[in-house]
This record gives C-alpha cells, structure tokens and sequence, in this order.
C-alpha cells in the first residue's frame, strides 16, 4: 500500500525563527509564530498571564516603567505613567492597594518617560520628558509623596534650564546624575562646561537627597566627568565590573578607583547605540541591549548579536516612537524579552525575545507597555508582571489563560524533498507531543516558491493522522488547540517521491 511505501521524515527543524529575506530563505526552519517558546529541545506555549485586581487609588496617564523592591521587607511596586506615580502596596497573589504618590505640579505628558532606581529604602527617579527633568526620590511611606530633590541637579542650582536625562545608582552606592547640569553651577547654559548630554555627576557616596551633597569639595566625594563621546547618554546599568553608561552611539564603563578622581571612564564600545533609555538589561551572564539596528551584548566585550529575524523586527518598528521600546528577562528560561511599537502603532504591540543561553530568537504580537521580571520574593510576589496601555497589570508565566489575546501557533519554512526537483506525496503524519490533540496541524502546499499556496487542514492530529497531499513544497503550521501546558518534540512525516514533473 501507499502506506507501506512512504518514508518517515522528521521535521527536525533547529530551534528558533528565521524571518529575515524571502519565506523560501527559511527552509529549514521555523520562520514565524506567537506565544511560543522553545526550550530544552521541545516547543511549548509561553505561560498564560492572569489580570491582577486592585484597589486604592486610580491609575491615570498611559504606564511608561515598573520597578519592584523592598521597603523594610515589605514588597513594593512603583508605576510611572504619562500622568504621575503611583504605588502598589499590600500585595496579594493577585491584587494589591494602589497609592498616587505623584509630586506635587505634574501635568499630564504623553512623551514622558521615567527611569527608576533604589538606593536603600529609597525609590530614585528622574522625569525626562521632553528630553529630561527633575529627579524625585520617594521613602517608600505610602502616606508621603515623591519629592524633588531639594536643588538637585535637575533642578539646576539658580539654572532656568536644567534637566537630567537619566539616572543610575552605583555598585558602591553613588546616585549619579546622567545628562543635565554640572551640580553648583548658576551660569546659565549652554555652556559646554555647564550643561551637557554627555555630563555625568555623583553626589556624595550613600547621599543625594540635598544640593550640598552633589557639590564637589575636599570633603566629600561628590565629583562629575564630561564624557568624550558623540552620542548622548541615555541610561547606566549596574555590573559586576562597574556600571555601564549607554550612549546613543557607544558604551562607557564607569569604574571606582577611589582617591581624589573617584571614578575613570573608559570607551568599551562604538557604535554600539542604544535605542531608548529602557532598552538595556543586566544579568549574571552579560549586558544585552536593543541599538537602532541591532542587538548587541557585553561579556568584557561588546558584540553584536547576530539576529534571524532581524527584518521582521527593524522593517517594521515606528521610529518615531523608539523610544517607547523596553526590555524584561526571565531568568527561568534563559530570555531577554524587548516590546517595541510597530507599523503605525504608538505603542508597544510586537515582541522579540532571545534566548541567551540557546542562542535563539522568536518573536510575536502583544500589547504590554512596561513590566518588571523580578517581582520582591516576599510573600506569593514571584511572578513577572506587566502592564498595558490601558493600565491593567498581569502576572505572566501562570496558567494557559490569555485573556482572550492571541493563540499559540507556530509555522514553518519550506520543506522539501531533495533539491526540491520532486513532487512528493504527503501520506501521514507521527505527532510527538505530550498529549496528542492538544495542537492542531495545518500544511500549505505549493508546487514552487513563488506560486500561491494552498492551505490543507487544520487536522486534528491522532497517533497516525492520515493525509493525502501532493506538492514540492510544503510547510507546516501548528496551533493550540487545548490551552494546556502542551509540548511538541520531533513530528515526522510519511513521503513519498513522486515524479519530477
């Protein structure tokens, strides 16, 4: 029988997504999909995500960053929106008690964006819209609000026009001011000793919260540093070697040496730019950030990270809104995560994701604005979080709910016999999953690359599904059925050559 002719061939395609060029480019492999991850050598959904409820005060303005931490051992979230800040205390599972801690005179502005850090108990964060602000600092008690930091560098010491454009708190527990005002300065800038893109200021070591602590004198350790760079500096990141300064065109390294000079600065890469200011992410294996045309990461040395589906994702992002784009990782697995706004959209809607450890890359579509992927472990507090536009927080990583956006699928490149010069005749298919049923398979067939293709299917697959199809080429699609926490190893496929007419 036609059965007992056919050879079984095993779609073993390599881990990952190729969507970069032609769909034919892609034979081989897997070229595009949603909400799927690859790990361990199977493929299997990304965990499902769960609407957090909570109460308190109401959110306003769209959320723009997340931070989470420990205020005397109590976990705590702060969000930053277009609008103010607010606080999410007295945390559950899955709700929590909303406070607006926002400073006193905000205004809404569509084109804020805010950077956080923590110095002890001590929430740091810096407004920049329009291309910086004043810095706040907030002492964690639900009862005060943020505060500016009383003549601090953004407020520019007698300057009519300060501004810092980021901040980063030290491995040795500086607060430092990136972009703004050189701290005791009253001339007015522009000048270029005055006030600069490329200023970098520390305040006096474990201090920050009043002007004297950010004058340098033979007292204390304050200090600041004129970086020699073309580009403008956007964002630092603590390392186990120091902290990494982000410029639009380079990466700086910021080292303690102590003495009278504090710290040095050294040049460890070029055109290397980052693309916003809360596109950088640090773990105990490397730097990874998003550039304006690539992926890159630093080990010692900066690299630029070969990326397979770099068209899909740099073809498509809205430049104009950049800066929106962010970054989250999940340790578990081993991925760096950016959501970036893509086409029209003005807001993040598409992901791409990294898996550092695989050397992979996926991607897909959803909406999620910022998040924080290493929730305070204090109480059930485990679960990456992130935030939509519409101001709604999920656990992520829990269940196989998706609140109705999106469902798993996969699908793959071109597949062919041979050197693609043979028909073939599909007549099974060998699923190998966990459970079989719980993805459903469809195959597109076309008789060469340009031709359109026909759609077969979707099947509903069995211990032996049978299928009779004929074509050159195939791919194949596979989608979730069962919301389950379902795994798809090496599915095999029964051909058989046919003439090569």
């Amino acid at each position: 029988s036609g059965r007992d002719m056919d050879k079984l061939v095993p779609l073993n395609l390599p881990p990952g997504m190729r969507n970069t060029g032609t769909v034919y480019q892609s034979k081989g492999r897997w070229y595009t999909g949603n909400f799927v991850r690859f790990f361990q050598d199977t493929i299997q959904p990304i965990g499902g995500w769960v609407a957090r409820s909570h109460t308190g005060a109401a959110i306003t303005g769209t959320p723009r960053a997340l931070i989470g931490y420990l205020v005397n051992g109590t976990a705590t979230w702060v969000l930053g929106t277009t609008s103010g800040l607010f606080s999410v205390t007295a945390m559950t599972a899955t709700g929590g008690t909303v406070t607006d801690i926002t400073p006193a005179g905000f205004s809404d502005q569509s084109a804020r964006i805010w950077q956080f850090d923590v110095l002890g108990d001590y929430l740091i964060a810096v407004d920049q819209y329009p291309t910086g602000g004043p810095m706040y600092y907030w002492d964690g008690n639900v009862a005060n609000d943020a505060v500016v930091i009383v003549n601090g560098p953004a407020a520019g010491f007698g300057s009519t026009a300060a501004r810092a454009s980021s901040l980063v708190v030290t491995p040795e527990r500086f607060l430092v001011m990136l972009g703004g005002i050189r701290p005791g300065t009253t001339t007015v800038p522009p000048a270029v000793a005055v006030a600069s893109d490329r200023m970098v200021a520390w305040a006096t070591q474990e201090a920050g919260l009043v002007e004297a602590d950010w004058i340098a004198a033979t007292t204390n350790s304050a200090g600041d540093f004129m970086l020699t760079t073309a580009g403008r500096l956007k964002c630092g990141k603590r390392s186990r070697g120091g902290t990494l300064l982000f410029t639009t065109t380079d990466l700086w390294n910021m080292t303690w040496i102590g003495g009278d000079f504090v710290y040095r600065f050294d040049q460890v890469g070029d055109k290397c730019g980052i693309i916003s200011s809360n596109a950088a992410i640090i773990n105990d294996t490397a730097a990874f950030w998003m550039g304006t045309d690539g992926f890159y990461m630093y080990d010692g040395f900066v690299k630029p990270i070969p990326c397979d589906v770099y068209d899909y994702v740099f073809g498509s992002i809205n430049r104009t809104y950049e800066s929106l784009v962010w970054v989250i990782e999940n340790a578990i697995y081993g991925e760096v995560t950016w959501f970036y706004p893509h086409a029209a959209q003005t807001e993040c809607t598409r992901y791409v994701t990294y898996n550092f450890r695989e050397n992979h890359w996926v991607t897909g579509t959803l909406g999620r604005v910022c998040g924080y992927g290493f929730p305070p472990r204090a109480g059930l507090q485990t679960l990456p979080v992130m935030v939509t536009s519409g101001r709604t927080f999920y656990n992520h990583e829990t269940g196989s709910g998706r609140a109705s956006e999106g469902t798993p699928s996969l699908e793959s490149g071109p597949v062919e016999i041979g050197d693609g010069d043979r028909w073939m005749s599909l007549q099974r298919v060998i699923p190998d999953d966990d459970t079989v049923g719980d993805v459903n398979l469809t195959i597109f067939t076309a008789p060469d690359p340009d031709t359109a293709e026909t759609s077969n299917g979707p099947y509903t697959l069995t211990a032996h599904t049978t299928i009779r199809l004929m074509a050159r080429q195939i791919r194949v699609k596979l989608t979730e059925a069962v919301a389950a926490a379902w795994r798809v190893g090496t599915i095999r496929l029964g051909l058989r050559e046919s003439s090569r007419r």
